[in-house]
C-alpha cells in the first residue's frame, strides 16, 4: 500500500455549496494573502487581501457515510482500469486490479484513547466570492481483493482469482489469454510463491525464503490449473 495525494480546482455554484453544507457542516475561516505589484517606475507595492474560505473535511467513517449517501457508494474510490472503448464489453472489477481508495477506517489494532482522525481524507475548500472550489484528496492504492474494498463497496465476498472451465474439457487443456494477476499465490515444489511482476508474457514470483522464479504466462497458468 502506498500513500498518495492529489488536488483539482473547479468552479462551484453557491446554491450547490449551501445544499452540501446542510449535510456536512463546513468550518469558516479567513486567510490573508499578500501580493506584490511593480509599477512602471520600478517601485514595489505590497497589498494584502482578506479571503474568506469554508472547509468541509471528510476524514472519519461518519462523514464518509454521509458523503456516499450524497454522491454514491463509489465516492472516494477510483479504479486504475482503462475504460472500455465504444462497442467493447463493459469493464468490471477483477482480481488483481489496482484501485485508489480513501480509507477512513481506523486500524484494527488502534487503541482508541481519543477521537480517531484518519490520515486519509477528502478536503473541500470553497471561496464564496470567486465561487472557486479546491478538492484535495489523500488516499492509498490497494488491490481489488483487499477486505476493505469489499467492505466499502459492500461485496458479498472477496474477489477471487476466477479460472474459466470449459465443459467436456479438462482444466489442463484450457489456455488462458489473460496475464496472471499480481499477488496470485501458487505452490511449486512444496513452496508457496507470490506473483510480483506480470507483463503478459513473463511472470516473476517470489517465495517467502527469498527465492525468485520466472515463468511464461502459459507455464504458470498450466501449473495453477494442474493444482485445481
Amino acid at each position: 500500500m502506498q500513500m498518495c495525494k492529489g488536488s483539482v480546482s473547479t468552479t462551484f455554484s453557491l446554491e450547490a455549496w449551501l445544499y452540501l453544507s446542510r449535510f456536512l457542516r463546513p468550518i469558516v475561516f479567513q486567510k490573508i494573502q499578500t501580493r506584490t505589484y511593480q509599477y512602471s517606475d520600478l517601485s514595489l507595492v505590497s497589498k494584502s487581501y482578506v479571503h474568506s474560505f469554508a472547509l468541509i473535511r471528510i476524514l472519519d467513517k461518519t462523514s464518509m457515510a454521509v458523503a456516499r449517501d450524497l454522491f454514491g457508494r463509489t465516492f472516494g474510490v477510483g479504479s486504475w482500469n482503462i475504460p472500455p472503448r465504444k462497442g467493447y464489453p463493459k469493464k468490471v472489477l477483477e482480481f488483481g486490479n489496482t484501485i485508489n481508495l480513501v480509507n477512513t477506517s481506523p486500524p484494527n489494532l488502534y487503541v482508541k484513547f481519543k477521537e480517531f482522525i484518519s490520515d486519509q481524507r477528502v478536503d473541500l475548500l470553497f471561496e464564496e466570492i470567486s465561487r472557486h472550489l479546491i478538492i484535495r484528496v489523500v488516499y492509498c492504492d490497494l488491490k481489488a481483493e483487499a477486505p476493505v474494498v469489499s467492505e466499502v463497496l459492500q461485496f458479498p465476498q472477496r474477489l477471487q482469482c476466477n479460472v474459466e472451465h470449459i465443459d467436456n474439457n479438462p482444466p489442463q487443456q484450457i489456455r488462458k489469454d489473460k496475464p496472471v494477476p499480481c499477488d496470485t499465490t501458487f505452490v511449486y515444489n512444496g513452496k508457496l510463491y507470490t506473483v510480483t511482476r506480470s507483463d503478459g508474457r513473463r511472470v516473476s514470483a517470489l517465495c517467502d525464503d527469498g527465492e525468485m522464479l520466472s515463468f511464461t504466462s502459459d507455464e504458470l497458468w498450466s501449473l495453477i490449473l494442474d493444482n485445481l
